[in-house]
């Protein structure tokens, strides 16, 4: 979308650009420079494929829930603003909405922000691989995310190996750490990162999948590790584990970003056979009791922070 001559004109106050901060200038060879990287994206996602995608084809996708049209239309539309760039988006959604057979809220993120500069193939090639491989995000861009909540309690115990004090002292805080990993985790850190780091963060995670998301989760605990033990506020330690620009500044959230591969620790973890051992440990039992026991903090969903991120 970047190179289109009417996008800056029609898209530059989107919520897409929320976090743009003048990064993107719609300058010939930055748009040139970051169309390379991405297209490297797509080869290093494509690598990881373990099945045949068929080329992406617009189709108008019938018999589509009223609700989950619904849904669908109101991210899109609070992602993009012109209609010329909403209406292809809403049909690339919805066509991975039938192909995965669930749709969340952060796959239009994601979307919308790799469209900046690859083409809907390509996304779409992409979003498959994200959705399905095992070193990528598996489970997570589901109405009932158990998949990202169970790799958030995997995060938080790969996090006591390396700064322990604030790892324990968060969860005696916020003992359900899919609250603040979400947008990390689903979103990919979009709509918490400036874009001038943005791109690093998807090219980190691009190369390093999940295992990436942990050890920004690490980063971020240990970097703030002193100002989180310092604090007794919960919702200051909720601030700082969502990087709040009000508790985080952005030199700290640079630093989280430069110093997330470090935590090699991860690699000590088999991170996909802990997925079912947090979901058996932390979720199964709220979530599988009968559905007239269920109540609002034992549902696993993702959150709608469209308002939030606009504030």
């Amino acid at each position: 979308m970047l190179t289109q001559p009417d996008f800056w004109k029609l898209e530059e106050e989107d919520s897409l650009l929320l976090h743009n901060d003048g990064y993107l200038t719609n300058s010939i060879q930055q748009n040139a420079e970051l169309i390379e990287k991405a297209n490297e994206w797509y080869d290093i996602v494509m690598s990881h494929a373990e099945e045949s995608i068929p080329d992406y084809v617009v189709e108008d996708i019938e018999n589509v829930p009223e609700g989950i049209s619904r849904i669908i239309y109101l991210d899109v539309f609070r992602t993009l603003k012109s209609p010329v760039y909403q209406a292809p988006l809403i049909k690339l959604l919805t066509k991975c909405w039938k192909d995965f057979g669930d749709y969340a809220q952060p796959m239009c993120l994601v979307a919308a922000f790799l469209r900046l500069t690859l083409n809907e193939n390509k996304v779409y090639k992409m979003l498959h691989v994200i959705n399905k491989s095992e070193f990528y995000i598996p489970g997570y861009w589901k109405a009932q995310a158990t998949g990202y909540a169970s790799d958030a309690y995997t995060a938080m115990e790969v996090s006591k190996t390396v700064n322990p004090s604030a790892t324990q002292k968060i969860l005696k805080t916020q003992p359900y750490p899919e609250t603040f990993c979400q947008k990390f985790f689903t979103a990919i850190g979009i709509h918490v990162f400036p874009f001038c780091l943005q791109f690093d963060v998807m090219d980190k995670f691009i190369r390093g999948g999940r295992k990436f998301l942990i050890q920004l989760i690490c980063s971020v605990i240990d970097v703030q590790g002193d100002m989180l033990l310092n604090t007794s506020a919960v919702n200051v330690t909720f601030e700082l584990l969502r990087l709040d620009k009000k508790s985080t500044s952005f030199e700290t959230i640079k630093k989280i970003v430069e110093e997330a591969e470090h935590y090699t620790q991860v690699n000590n973890f088999d991170i996909v056979k802990m997925r079912q051992e947090m979901y058996d440990l932390h979720l199964k039992k709220r979530l599988e009791r009968p559905p007239v026991e269920l109540d609002s903090d034992d549902a696993i969903t993702l959150s709608d922070d469209s308002s939030e991120d606009n504030e």
